[in-house]
Formats: C-alpha cells, structure tokens, sequence
C-alpha cells in the first residue's frame, strides 16, 4: 500500500514538474515571438517614416521649382491676351508631370507592397522565390 502511494505520489510530481515545464517553455516562447514582432513593427514604422520623410522633400523640392518658372518668362504680364495659344501647350506639359508622379507613386506603392511581403515571407519562414 504504502508503495503504491508512493508511486501515485512520484507520478503526481512528475506529472507537475513536466507541465510546469511546458508552461515556462510556452511562455518563454510566447515572450519571444512577441519581442520579435514588436522589433519588425518597429522597423517597419521607422521605414514608414523615412519614406515619408523622403516624400516630403521631394514635394517640397518640387514646389519650389514652379514658383519660379511662372517668373522665369521674361515677358510683360500686359500680353497674355495675345498668347491663348501657348498656353495650351504649357497645359500638356503639366499633365506630362501629373503622369511622372503618378508613376512615381504606383512605383512606390508596388515596392512596399513587395517589402511587406518579404517581410511577411521572412517571418513565418516561407521563399516566396525559387532558388
């Protein structure tokens, strides 16, 4: 009998001492994933900033660029009824712009898009390519 209780007793502590083994073991790897994900949020985060930053120069560049074109002509601002017709033409040319940016911007969208998913990719241990 007093075996028996034993052995039940051993068993029980064992039994224990392997949960609460797993337990620590889960929560440690728990722990882990977490930081990582906190550390690729962050990076992400700071990436986001710098291309906003970059973005907000490059508009503020671009800004300072037409202010000084529409001085830069040289002729009297009496005349613009006589010049209808070359007008038009600088219309074209800003619609030429409006598609740079736009490409631009698809560009920049297409290359987070591919960011975001080797991220994605790297973080669940998967190739989205072949070697």
């Amino acid at each position: 009998m007093r075996r028996r209780r034993r052995r039940r007793r051993r068993r029980r502590r064992r039994r224990r001492r392997r949960r609460r083994r797993r337990r620590r073991r889960r929560r440690e790897e728990e722990e882990e994933e977490e930081e990582e994900e906190e550390e690729e949020e962050e990076e992400e985060e700071e990436e986001e900033q710098e291309e906003e930053e970059e973005e907000e120069d490059d508009d503020d560049d671009d800004d300072d660029d037409d202010d000084n074109s529409d001085d830069d002509d040289g002729d009297d601002d009496d005349d613009d009824d006589d010049d209808d017709d070359d007008d038009d033409d600088d219309d074209d040319d800003d619609d030429d712009d409006d598609d740079d940016d736009d490409d631009k911007c698809l560009l920049f969208h297409f290359f987070t898009f591919i960011l975001s998913l080797d991220l994605s990719m790297k973080r669940f241990n998967c190739k989205w390519y072949i070697d």
